[in-house]
């Protein structure tokens, strides 16, 4: 199961935070292009983190999964307490 997967990582409270009624909280959701977010949703392309909080650079197996795409994206809010950006670890686990 990914519950197990997680374990195998070290993840462990992480899929205690995500259990099925907190599977959806606002720091694991992400909206964007929908072709981009079927690349991402088939694991296509993905955010790796940068030295810059909250600034992901976008990388992919294939070079032409990023044609015409930004190099990189920073997330940003007006109001982290009830808008907060996407959890690094999550798209971490993500990409890996």
């Amino acid at each position: 199961s990914v519950y197990a997967v997680l374990d195998c990582f070290s993840y462990r409270s992480l899929w205690q935070e995500l259990d099925d009624t907190n599977i959806h909280p606002l720091e694991n959701v992400i909206m964007m292009d929908p072709t981009i977010h079927h690349l991402f949703e088939m694991l296509k392309i993905w955010f790796v983190a940068t030295a810059v909080p909250h600034k992901y650079e976008l990388e992919a197996p294939d070079p032409l999964y990023l044609y015409h795409r930004p190099k990189d994206m920073t997330f940003s809010t007006l109001d982290m307490e009830k808008y907060p950006l996407p959890n690094s670890t999550y798209l971490a686990i993500h990409a890996a």
